[in-house]
């Protein structure tokens, strides 16, 4: 990859949090049902949230709330406001995990929301070391339900300008066509056809991806990567997929970890193994412990 550009300094990250938060109050205090609502409860205007430190003065969002009423979340921005189209429209929807129902819930991402999702989808590659001769191998399932993994792996590369080839692990309902997923066997096949540099996934179904080819003695020695996601993964974890690696004669590659949160759309990513993770877009997420 071309060297990506970040925040010089945390003056620059503080000057574009306090820009982006002022234009999103802007919005909020006029079109979003849920915030006008708890802002009004709270007797804050919208010059009262006017950094990172003034979102305290709002009282906690929890995920139930979320889920118990999603649309709730959602601008509802009438026609002839003058707000730029980019805003209004639905990019994508996105779903996060559970309900008292059991439904995942939707997330819906504007227009604009989308483009900052292609930015850190390059910065998680950028701080993981990807380089422009790199190959993605995507290795998460299609779902019922749109969830980021599968489809912001396909946006990461698109965003980096870099080859992927989704492999399309198992079959996500009945109703899917046959001969769209594949079985391990297949998706193993795939890898040895496209010859990926970064396999990306779940440690769980790496590692059966890893020990069959082992046992079919596939050799895949490009791969420099395993970025994994979506399971905890401890450090006696990580030596065990080193292991396999090593099988399959990429004894040089590493695992790299990300922490994801439907909130950003992306996750807080390793630039080394076992050094800690980055926030790849501080001037829009501002995370407090």
């Amino acid at each position: 990859m071309t060297a990506e550009r970040f925040p010089a300094d945390w003056s620059e990250i503080d000057a574009a949090r306090r820009e982006a938060l002022a234009a999103t109050m802007k919005l909020v205090v006029r079109h979003h049902p849920r915030y006008r609502r708890v802002m009004a409860e709270a007797g804050l205007a919208a010059g009262d949230v006017a950094t990172a430190d003034d979102l305290a003065r709002l009282p906690p969002t929890t995920k139930a709330a979320l889920m118990d009423d999603p649309d709730s979340f959602r601008l509802a921005i009438p026609e002839g406001e003058s707000v730029p189209e980019e805003a209004r429209t639905v990019w994508d929807v996105m779903y996060t995990t559970g309900s008292t129902s059991g439904r995942p819930t939707p997330f819906v991402n504007t227009t604009l929301d989308f483009w900052d999702i292609l930015l850190l989808q390059r910065r998680m590659l950028a701080i993981r070391g990807v380089r422009l001769d790199d190959r993605i191998a995507n290795l998460f399932p299609l779902t019922r339900h749109p969830h980021g993994a599968f489809i912001r792996v396909m946006h990461a590369a698109a965003a980096a300008h870099i080859p992927v080839v989704a492999a399309l692990p198992g079959n996500p309902s009945p109703l899917f066509p046959d001969g769209l997923g594949q079985e391990l066997d297949g998706v193993i096949d795939t890898l040895a056809r496209t010859r990926p540099t970064i396999l990306w996934g779940v440690p769980s179904y790496l590692r059966r991806v890893l020990a069959r080819a082992a046992e079919r003695r596939i050799a895949l020695p490009e791969v420099r990567w395993l970025f994994v996601t979506g399971e905890g993964l401890s450090e006696e974890g990580r030596a065990e997929l080193d292991a396999r690696l090593a099988a399959i004669g990429a004894a040089s590659a590493r695992v790299s970890i990300s922490y994801g949160m439907t909130e950003i759309q992306g996750g807080l990513v390793e630039c080394t193994p076992a050094t800690g993770y980055h926030n790849p877009l501080p001037e829009g997420f501002a995370i407090d412990i």
